[in-house]
């Protein structure tokens, strides 16, 4: 099974990184070693395991059963006069040994044990749902925190522009041909990019604490991320109703849902054969001694065989055995409108994401634009300063500009892969 193949990969992560004393992960290595860790994955492993051990008990429906039992007597009657020899002063022990063979019990056995099969399913599914919700914040969080490394970068590199341009502009007024208010102006926007570097480095830090508690990564081990927001790419080639064919097919929700309304109707064929007859077929042996305390009396020893065919019907309960079918049929009609209700949302889901994710790649395009035009326009207006042909405010205003692209096309990047993240999750590929 899948958790099993996890575990193999979490020992060989931990052996490789125990020599390194690093951790590298890709996003797929981040999920297994999510999956590997997490101890409600392991839960549902024995839930399977339990369920096993239902089916095989279902069984005991089908199979007979035997039974032993011995009883010893002792009886004192001290009256002079009686007659009757089963009353008399005596002991007594009996040995009975009883086979019992079901032989028709209503379905009754045959809807217990498609049931036990059915809980089994149940915790399969149960187990695929869980796994890929851990995924799905696995895979979030992998790429937050990537997003949150990646903002911290670009405000630094703010912060060394904004340094270099201040020693320009030093240069400038020491020199007379700027006025001293530019360099106020630029210590200004030095100012607030340290400060948001600071914040951005504060968010970095939340995201691997996030993210490392999610993948339970031990605290002597450095995290390493082998990211890159281009790493799984949107299939525009595909239609939504294509995807919401295979969510509709693929997603957990709905293989429970399904499973519940099977068990459903196996709890219905239990409720019924409340009025059907029960016939069972017994066999016994039976070994009976006494003896008297009177020697007068014979002791009696006998042995012997008895063959039954047992038949036993209700067919009226008080009422019970009909409203538990009516309670039984309405609890099946409720979760047939919770399963029409969870596939229209599922739908819905699908086609909202789909268009987010085509709006996204245009929303990224132009960022790509923007970025580029705004790094030209700097490199220009940087090269023209140095030489005296360009203002402070316009150099001021094009570093201010490249910084503004260089985060928007980067948050640009984290929506769309989040989004993307969802995307696949609510398809059902992981």
């Amino acid at each position: 099974m899948r958790y099993l193949i996890v575990s193999t990969m979490l020992v060989f992560l931990t052996l490789t990184t125990a020599v390194a004393e690093e951790l590298r992960l890709d996003v797929q290595q981040a999920v297994d070693y999510a999956l590997a860790n997490n101890p409600l994955v392991k839960a549902y492993g024995y839930a399977l395991d339990e369920s096993e051990a239902g089916i095989k008990q279902s069984r005991s429906g089908f199979l007979p059963t035997l039974s032993v039992d011995y009883s010893a007597r002792r009886l004192y009657n001290n009256a002079s006069q009686e007659n009757d020899s089963d009353y008399l002063s005596q002991r007594s022990g009996t040995f009975n040994v009883r086979l019992t063979q079901p032989v028709f019990s209503g379905f009754r056995a045959s809807a217990e044990y498609s049931k036990a099969h059915l809980n089994k399913e149940l915790r399969q599914t149960e187990l695929e749902r869980t796994m890929s919700n851990l995924e799905l914040e696995a895979r979030s969080s992998f790429y937050t925190y990537h997003w949150a490394q990646l903002r911290a970068t670009k405000w630094q590199e703010s912060v060394n522009r904004l340094l270099q341009q201040e020693q320009i502009v030093s240069a400038w007024v020491d020199q007379q041909l700027a006025p001293r208010l530019r360099r106020l102006e630029i210590a200004v926007e030095l100012a607030h990019a340290r400060q948001q570097l600071t914040s951005a480095q504060s968010a970095k830090i939340a995201a691997e604490s996030e993210l490392r508690s999610l993948l339970a990564v031990p605290a002597n081990l450095e995290l390493v991320l082998v990211a890159s927001f281009a790493d799984a790419p949107f299939d525009y080639n595909r239609s939504a109703d294509y995807f919401i064919e295979q969510a509709l097919t693929n997603r957990p929700e709905l293989k429970t849902s399904v499973i519940n309304m099977k068990m459903a109707r196996e709890d219905l064929r239990i409720t019924r054969s409340r009025k059907l007859p029960r016939i069972s077929l017994e066999a016994a042996w039976t070994d009976f001694d006494r003896s008297y305390r009177s020697s007068s009396v014979p002791s009696d020893d006998r042995n012997y065989y008895t063959v039954s065919l047992n038949v036993s019907m209700q067919p009226f309960q008080g009422g019970a055995t009909y409203y538990t079918l009516r309670q039984q049929q309405l609890y099946g009609l409720r979760l047939g409108q919770e399963q029409l209700n969870l596939r229209n949302s599922i739908v819905s889901e699908i086609r909202t994401l789909y268009e987010q994710l085509s709006e996204g790649s245009s929303r990224i395009e132009s960022a790509e634009q923007g970025m580029l035009v705004a790094q030209e326009a700097y490199e220009f207006v940087n090269q023209a300063s140095r030489i005296g042909t360009a203002s402070v405010d316009a150099l001021l205003d094009a570093e201010l500009r490249l910084t503004r692209a260089e985060l928007d096309l980067l948050d640009a990047f984290h929506q769309q892969q989040q989004l993307l993240v969802q995307f696949e999750h609510a398809v059902g590929l992981y």
